[in-house]
């Protein structure tokens, strides 16, 4: 085997890992919930689900007690 050949092996396996890093990464983050600190000002606010969504306008309100 050549060094060319190796490497066009080792490359594309290189970025395939990486893809299926990232989304194991991205779907274990989404399944223990937001990675920011709430809602407002989130671009993907309107993605929450509305569980979701309750539970961070109730951390976010004020508490009267």
């Amino acid at each position: 085997m050549t060094i060319s050949t190796i490497l066009n092996l080792l490359i594309p396996a290189a970025i395939l890992l990486y893809v299926a890093f990232l989304l194991r990464h991205m779907i274990k983050t989404r399944k223990n919930g937001p990675a920011c600190g709430g809602c407002a000002g989130c671009p993907m606010s309107g993605n929450c689900t509305k569980d979701q969504l309750n539970e961070h306008l109730q951390e976010e309100s004020p508490k009267n007690e």
